[in-house]
């Protein structure tokens, strides 16, 4: 046991050698006497610094269309939204008592969140005229700068219900649409 202790000492001594000189070369078995100064009073030569080169940045080319990058792959901020961002249109129609009317609603998404509304009424008789724009300026004040997740279906704006239904319509048609 004693002899096997004794050559596992002498192996890792030997192995230490024979790591210390691939470090530092030479310099490790240099007598301690050079020009007739003890190595351990000369003073240390600071290392030559090595430059490395600046990584370059690259940007990534994007899809406009849908800013999904050109690869296949997806950013990592529009895998988390509900809705792709951009300006998204549909329209809705409904039956009044004076006939058949329409709305066309447009709404632009920005990271989930309603930026701009427009409402275009395309009602033909005068009541319809007016319970479209009373909605068309109420609209922005309920939805802009909210989560698209969060609109649901309104039951009243402006004592509107017909235009109102016309108007929920839209909206989910937009979710539907814009959905990521």
């Amino acid at each position: 046991m004693e002899k096997t202790i004794r050559y596992f000492l002498l192996i890792m001594i030997v192995t230490g050698a024979l790591f210390a000189y691939g470090c530092f070369g030479d310099e490790l078995f240099d007598s301690d006497v050079e020009d007739g100064t003890v190595m351990s009073e000369k003073k240390p030569v600071a290392p030559t610094p090595v430059s490395t080169p600046e990584p370059t940045p690259r940007a990534m080319p994007m899809n406009t269309e849908n800013s999904a990058m050109m690869d296949g792959s997806t950013p990592m901020m529009e895998m988390m939204l509900a809705y792709k961002n951009g300006t998204y249109s549909a329209e809705a129609g409904y039956l009044s008592p004076a006939g058949n009317e329409s709305i066309s609603v447009s709404l632009t998404l920005d990271n989930d969140i309603v930026t701009a509304v427009n409402l275009v009424p395309h009602a033909s008789n005068e009541t319809s005229i007016k319970f479209q724009s009373a909605v068309k300026n109420a609209a922005p004040a309920l939805i802009i700068g909210k989560k698209l997740t969060d609109i649901g279906a309104f039951s009243k704006i402006s004592t509107s219900s017909l235009t109102l239904m016309a108007f929920n319509q839209a909206i989910s048609s937009i979710k539907a649409s814009a959905k990521n």
